[in-house]
């Protein structure tokens, strides 16, 4: 290979390798266009190519979210707006509900020359087992409370992390 022909080859190597990632990944210019983004970013916002296409504007991405009423939360035409006013400001990271049930967590950082690149990475096994987490800690307190005799459970260093009703 010719050093001529050294930086495309890198450059290849470069997108085969953001293509390959696990998450989402989208970098956008200082204004705010898109310059590439991955597979795996399209498909977690059923964006077609044409969707996501080098330069088009996030305003216009984020449009389709509530063109597809992709995000759970109710509001989400203003969660969308939030979203466009302070994106490419500063570093932000966030979890957006999706109306499918996923839940993706969103880090946007700034890049040196003024853009801003996005990593959207799926946390909905993590979400999920949260909320099984708290259902069952809430099945253990009402099993606590529920018991006659006093119960409690400390941290290594004496601190409570729970008490049952009868211990009050």
């Amino acid at each position: 290979m010719t050093s001529a022909t050294q930086p495309q080859a890198d450059l290849a190597s470069l997108k085969n390798a953001i293509e390959g990632m696990s998450d989402g990944f989208a970098l956008f210019d200082a204004d705010d266009c898109l310059i590439l983004c991955n597979r795996r970013y399209r498909d977690m916002y059923g964006y077609s190519e044409r969707d996501a296409r080098p330069r088009v504007h996030i305003s216009e991405l984020l449009q389709r979210h509530i063109e597809f009423n992709t995000v759970a939360q109710a509001g989400g035409e203003e969660v969308i707006q939030r979203r466009l006013e302070a994106f490419g400001k500063a570093a932000e990271t966030f979890d957006l509900p999706l109306r499918d049930g996923q839940w993706v967590q969103v880090s946007d950082r700034k890049t040196a020359d003024g853009g801003t690149v996005c990593i959207h990475v799926d946390i909905t096994r993590l979400k999920r087992t949260e909320a099984a987490l708290r259902n069952s800690q809430g099945h253990l307190q009402a099993v606590m409370d529920h018991t006659p005799a006093p119960i409690t459970m400390k941290t290594l260093d004496g601190a409570y992390t729970l008490v049952n009703q009868a211990m009050l």
